[in-house]
């Protein structure tokens, strides 16, 4: 946390940037919520989104496991879902209630 800085990656959404996470390779990921689209900061100080293929769904948090898969809380739908490093989408578990 010695190195902090400011940094903008909302591509143009209007957004509210929640949960951050850090894959192994230190890039950084943040959940703009409510457009489902969650971004990617490289260490080198580019941006890309890292996928929009969340069904329009509200992410929420975020957070890796240890094989690098990106786990997204949908806020709404109640649901979370599965990224792969590959981008592959699929829901991890459903039948969350407000």
């Amino acid at each position: 946390l010695a190195r902090i800085k400011i940094i903008s990656c909302n591509h143009g959404q209007t957004s509210f940037l929640t949960k951050p996470a850090f894959d192994s390779s230190d890039n950084l990921y943040v959940a703009n919520f409510p457009s489902g689209i969650v971004s990617r900061k490289t260490p080198s100080g580019s941006s890309d989104v890292f996928t929009t293929a969340l069904g329009g769904y509200n992410a929420y948090g975020i957070a890796f496991d240890s094989t690098g898969d990106l786990f997204v809380a949908n806020s709404f739908s109640n649901t979370v879902s599965r990224i792969t490093p590959g981008g592959i989408v699929t829901t991890y578990a459903t039948g969350f209630s407000n």
